[in-house]
């Protein structure tokens, strides 16, 4: 037989607390004066690179690289006192570009500037190119020991910068219009109280992020209404906002590139004019701007686009000659 014996036994809780010491040389990276900042295509990135000695001892002859990152950076653009190397895409300011740095005094600090564009065009071209983003990695190293266990003083930090993607939005209008399936009653060139059809085409173009919450709209012209039944490629139709005069479409949500690569958004919906006298011998207006806002799911913000308003003056019509749109009397 075996006798199994049980002891109990107590376990000392020893707690200590651990602090985490700041580095010796601190460096950060900001950009326009935040952290927090969404760029788009065409900005213009102001940078500062600031670094500051946190220990009681000299420190000598330091060095300060920012290596820049992202395909969106226009490095041809780039600004600064230091010495740029295209072959790494690095800045670097020493003490012969820039004396502040052949010593940094214990608790002082100093910052460094340099900037460079954003390209102006997204380099699009499969669905996957999107959630563009700039990272610019620094570093700032001095011989300088401040401990036994080390040759050299070194720190290191970086930022990283998502790019909104571009929502844009088209308002075409036709008199002849077969190709959308829809036949445009009355005569053209309008006449005064004459009703007349048109079609309207809205068309979305979604660059580099994926979208939510879109909405288009455009308000109506005086004598003018939504006739018909509307059509769209996106799943979801305009409708006729009666309180406001407007023609409005909502999309839950459209996939980045859509338009870009491929066909884009369309709806497209029938609208019936009725010219009264005082537009006689002018053209009459039929719809206003058309405004597209949205919310980009990659930075978070609100993306806008916008396109002029419509006449029958009809530029997109390839049926309609110059003064073809003129109401007659």
């Amino acid at each position: 037989d075996y006798l199994i014996c049980y002891q109990k036994m107590a376990i000392n809780k020893i707690s200590a607390k651990v602090g985490i010491s700041s580095s010796p040389l601190s460096v950060s990276v900001h950009l326009n004066n935040g952290e927090d900042y969404s760029a788009k295509p065409g900005d213009l990135l102001n940078y500062t690179v600031s670094f500051a000695n946190t220990t009681d001892k000299p420190l000598r002859e330091i060095t300060i690289r920012a290596q820049l990152a992202g395909e969106m950076f226009d490095l041809n653009s780039v600004q600064t006192q230091g010495a740029f190397q295209f072959y790494n895409n690095t800045i670097i300011w020493n003490s012969g570009n820039y004396p502040a740095l052949i010593l940094l005094s214990p608790g002082s600090a100093g910052i460094i500037n340099f900037s460079v564009k954003v390209k102006n065009n997204y380099p699009i071209r499969r669905f996957s190119d999107k959630n563009f983003v700039l990272r610019v990695s620094a570093e700032a190293e001095s011989p300088t020991a401040v401990s036994d266990s080390a040759n050299k003083t070194f720190s290191k930090n970086q930022l990283e910068t998502k790019i909104s993607g571009s929502a844009l939005v088209e308002s075409r209008a036709f008199f002849r219009d077969a190709g959308s399936g829809f036949l445009n009653k009355g005569i053209f060139p309008p006449k005064v109280g004459e009703p007349v059809n048109f079609t309207v085409h809205w068309l979305i173009r979604n660059s580099a992020s994926d979208i939510s919450g879109v909405e288009v709209r455009a308000v109506l012209g005086n004598n003018v209404k939504m006739a018909g039944d509307p059509k769209s490629n996106a799943g979801s139709l305009p409708f006729y906002d009666s309180g406001a005069n407007a023609v409005v479409w909502r999309i839950d949500k459209i996939q980045a590139n859509q338009g870009i690569i491929g066909d884009p958004i369309e709806a497209i919906f029938q609208i019936e004019a009725m010219p009264p006298a005082q537009n006689a011998g002018k053209y009459m207006a039929l719809i206003g701007e058309t405004s597209l806002s949205a919310k980009d799911e990659w930075t978070g913000q609100e993306l806008n686009g916008l396109d002029g308003q419509i006449t029958t003056a009809l530029p997109d019509d390839p049926t309609v000659g110059q003064q073809g749109g003129v109401v007659q009397p």
